[in-house]
């Protein structure tokens, strides 16, 4: 039979060195936590030094950062005597009811990978995606996030990301402006359309190449519509869409061409 001074001895023994491991542990932890901050840094600063695109390397980043902190507190268990396997057969089988639970959140995380990997767009580039529009600033785990032009952010989640119509306005280095511009049916239609095409073609954002173009649209009820169309560099869209129209009516006012608007005329027969 155990006598009270070996229990108090083996008491002692299990004491020191439980404490040693918990405090092992939590070394390992701390300094874990530390290098998986620090390694992730390092991968990120190695894929922007290699130019990978920046969604990219934010991902991979993110991932490898997550595994580290992982294989850490695997670790710091089996130190204090936790069986490795048999808490990764637990991960395991918790995962797989997380998983079941949360379906929409894989489902995400997949789809964060194929857009990451597939790149309809990339970091910085003006979208239109799931019925919101802004600037792509990270896709990360679970969601996309856009800044949109009145400085909101707007979360998206990946699986809608993926599953939607995405255009991307930034995708290519130019784009087209076309305007609509109505003037009064008594205006001289050839004066309207020189005056427009010197208009566009000495704005400086304007190509030369696509030339750009003036034409009748339309005979509509209040006016003619001319169509103004002139491609320009994807930076310098909306300035310059925004310029060519003021100085357009300007540049027509100049000339004595009016811009009609909207308007009714009642006539009364009296019986």
């Amino acid at each position: 039979m155990i006598d009270l001074q070996t229990m108090s001895s083996m008491v002692s023994v299990w004491v020191v060195d439980g404490g040693k491991n918990i405090l092992y542990a939590l070394v390992i932890l701390i300094v874990g936590f530390w290098f998986a901050r620090y390694f992730s840094r390092l991968t990120r600063a190695s894929l922007d030094r290699y130019k990978i695109d920046p969604l990219q390397a934010g991902f991979l980043t993110t991932i490898v950062r997550y595994a580290i902190i992982i294989a850490v507190i695997l670790i710091a268990a089996s130190r204090i005597g936790i069986n490795i396997t048999s808490l990764i057969a637990i991960f395991g089988a918790a995962a797989l009811a997380i998983g079941l639970a949360v379906k929409d959140n894989l489902s995400n995380f997949s789809s964060g990978m194929l857009l990451v990997f597939f790149r309809p767009f990339t970091q910085g580039d003006f979208v239109e995606v799931a019925g919101a529009s802004g600037t792509i600033e990270i896709t990360n785990l679970f969601s996309t996030v856009l800044n949109t032009t009145d400085n909101k952010k707007v979360f998206i989640p990946n699986r809608l990301v993926m599953n939607s119509v995405i255009v991307n306005y930034s995708a290519n280095d130019t784009r087209r402006i076309d305007l609509s511009i109505g003037i009064d049916y008594e205006a001289d239609i050839k004066l309207a359309k020189k005056t427009l095409a010197k208009l566009v073609k000495d704005h400086s954002a304007v190509l030369d190449s696509p030339e750009p173009l003036v034409a009748v649209e339309a005979l509509a009820d209040s006016s003619i519509n001319l169509t103004v169309r002139a491609w320009v560099p994807s930076a310098k869209y909306l300035s310059t869409k925004f310029e060519l129209l003021e100085e357009s009516k300007n540049a027509l006012t100049t000339q004595g061409i009016s811009i009609p608007f909207p308007q009714m005329d009642v006539h009364l027969d009296n019986p």
